[in-house]
């Protein structure tokens, strides 16, 4: 229990950040973060912002994930600040290449339609992932057609050689469909739907080639050149279904296309039987796929496992991934949880990047659930939680009431362990919790995209009415809470004792969220993982979500993958827009900055 000098300290202001996706670094997020809103634009006591490190006082002392402290904010009352890291990288270092690609393909199934800003990046990556699938099945085509003749020829038994090239055809197509199926079948449920339509292309094929070789040579080079295209068409539609084969048919025309300009540049014998585009005898099919097999390769290298990676982890709730989910949950929900009953802090602040957000808000909600029967008897709490509760006050007059009643639990709540400590407890004293966090702050929030990531359906449809529901049942907390079966935005009359209790989906009544995004334009300007919440996370007659558009300068130019520049200055002498817009979400002197933008 703490003490009574304790409780009476000079209170901090906690900022917990949390990192995106890829290989971050510890700290790597929260230096970033300290050097745009304290080292370079804080109003520090004497002028001269500073900062210090030091291990984590909880457990056992951490030294890669120190806080980060500044010397005390000018003015009164003087408050220093600590930087904290939720560090969840280290969890995801084990993503498995055909984890990413599986994720990929449930993404492509449900179309481009969700979200207007994406549609362009949406369309280039579909017809890669079609011409991705296409090249593989040119190639591995090629390789047991070319296989199986090389056996052909090197038999003794010339009389036989045709049934046997056609018997190993048969024998290495089965071969490696059944091992490309058994290995899909414990990572993917649509393992057996693409096995029926795989077998199904295979038994036609073999067929048509067994018969045409025997009755009608030119028959049997159709099928033979066919056969890349339609076994591509097979393995997409299992796998992206319609949306995957309108990018195979836009691969297949643009394709055409260029081979009518080699006719009519070179002559007409480029278009002849060797040279259809995806052929099997075709050369610069072949090169073409050997390129984008090896595109496919550098990016997955390079980006996809990198990040795409930890998304296709965290989003993709796969037997594989539960474990990788819960872990960085557990975590993330100790470490919310340390820093409100250290006893240190009366405000904490939640900064949290790219998929960070999703991982922050996971921590938040669940948290929240945990320690609501323990906050303070709603009526301890006057005005401003009867103004918030029936949802009156207009959105920046809600956001400033919710800082209001933080700030108000958390002297209940030191009043009450100051009791406690002087042996004046009551009863319920010693269960009573506080919930400290102020502001919730994300950057570049895939939460734009949540009925994609986050809930299940085959069409836009489906999704939107799994996300609503998610909503109605309070799995997903929205701001304001939206006011359902005839309960408060934040507390309801318990049937049971007839009292007034807080509910699990009111902590955005108390918490302010604030978005910062760069809006998104021409495919890679901008930033398409991250956007505008309020229309999803906001109540059926608005949001109180503050979503600000940011930009890396004063003409509001587009910024190339603006995604990583949310804390960047550009080395700028003046800070850019976009920092200062950060600067006042996070809103260290709490002044209220945070309600004006």
């Amino acid at each position: 229990m703490e003490s009574v000098a304790t409780a009476r300290a000079a209170k901090r202001t906690a900022v917990l950040v949390v990192h995106g996706m890829g290989s971050q670094r510890p700290l790597e997020t929260v230096r970033g973060i300290v050097d745009a809103v304290w080292l370079k634009g804080s109003d520090a006591e004497g002028g001269r912002p500073r900062i210090w490190t030091h291990p984590e006082k909880s457990g056992v002392d951490d030294i890669d994930l120190p806080v980060v402290t500044t010397n005390r904010l000018s003015g009164s009352p003087h408050r220093q600040i600590d930087f904290h890291e939720l560090y969840w990288a280290h969890l995801m270092s084990e993503t498995r290449a055909v984890a990413v690609l599986l994720w990929l393909f449930e993404l492509a199934r449900m179309g481009p339609r969700l979200k207007p800003s994406i549609a362009p990046l949406y369309w280039v990556a579909l017809i890669f992932l079609s011409a991705l699938v296409l090249s593989i099945s040119l190639v591995t085509v090629q390789a047991v057609v070319e296989f199986s003749a090389l056996i052909a020829d090197a038999t003794t038994w010339p009389l036989l050689s045709k049934d046997l090239h056609s018997l190993l055809y048969v024998f290495f197509v089965a071969i490696g469909v059944t091992a490309l199926l058994a290995f899909l079948a414990a990572l993917w449920k649509g393992a057996v739907r693409l096995a029926a339509i795989v077998s199904l292309i295979v038994a036609v094929f073999v067929g048509g080639f067994i018969l045409t070789r025997v009755y009608d040579e030119a028959a049997h080079k159709v099928v033979m050149l066919s056969l890349p295209t339609v076994l591509a068409a097979g393995v997409i539609r299992a796998t992206m279904g319609r949306w995957g084969l309108a990018g195979l048919i836009i691969v297949v025309g643009l394709s055409c296309l260029a081979a009518l300009q080699a006719g009519l540049t070179l002559g007409w014998d480029a278009l002849g039987y060797g040279h259809g585009p995806w052929s099997i005898f075709s050369f610069w099919s072949t090169i073409a796929a050997f390129y984008l097999i090896a595109l496919y390769l550098v990016l997955y290298a390079v980006f996809l496992q990198p990040y795409l990676g930890d998304a296709a982890r965290y989003f993709r709730n796969s037997p594989g991934n539960v474990a990788v989910r819960r872990e960085i949950r557990r975590q993330a929900v100790r470490t919310l949880q340390d820093l409100h009953v250290s006893g240190k802090y009366d405000r904490i602040i939640v900064v949290a990047h790219s998929l960070g957000t999703v991982v922050a808000y996971d921590m938040l909600r669940s948290y929240y659930s945990r320690i609501k029967d323990a906050l303070p008897d709603p009526a301890l709490l006057g005005k401003e939680l009867d103004d918030i509760d029936h949802g009156g006050l207009p959105k920046f007059a809600a956001r400033a009431s919710g800082r209001e009643l933080v700030r108000r639990i958390s002297r209940i709540v030191a009043d009450t362990t100051e009791k406690s400590s002087s042996d004046k407890i009551e009863s319920g004293d010693s269960k009573m919790r506080a919930w400290l966090v102020t502001d919730f702050v994300t950057l570049g929030s895939p939460l734009t995209h949540a009925p994609y990531l986050m809930c299940r359906g085959k069409n836009e449809e489906q999704l939107r009415i799994d996300f609503d529901r998610r909503v109605a049942d309070r799995e997903f907390p929205t701001c304001p809470p939206r006011l359902l079966d005839g309960d408060c935005r934040l507390t309801f009359a318990n049937p049971n004792t007839g009292r007034r209790q807080f509910h699990h989906g009111g902590l955005f009544a108390l918490t302010r969220w604030t978005n910062l995004y760069f809006p998104a334009s021409q495919l890679l300007w901008g930033d398409g993982i991250g956007g505008e919440l309020g229309a999803l996370f906001g109540d059926t007659s608005g949001s109180n979500i503050a979503d600000v558009p940011v930009y890396t300068n004063k003409m509001q130019h587009d910024t190339f993958f603006a995604h990583v520049r949310y804390w960047d200055d550009l080395g700028s002498k003046n800070p850019p827009p976009h920092i200062e817009a950060l600067r006042n979400a996070i809103d260290l002197a709490d002044v209220g900055a945070a309600d004006t933008l």
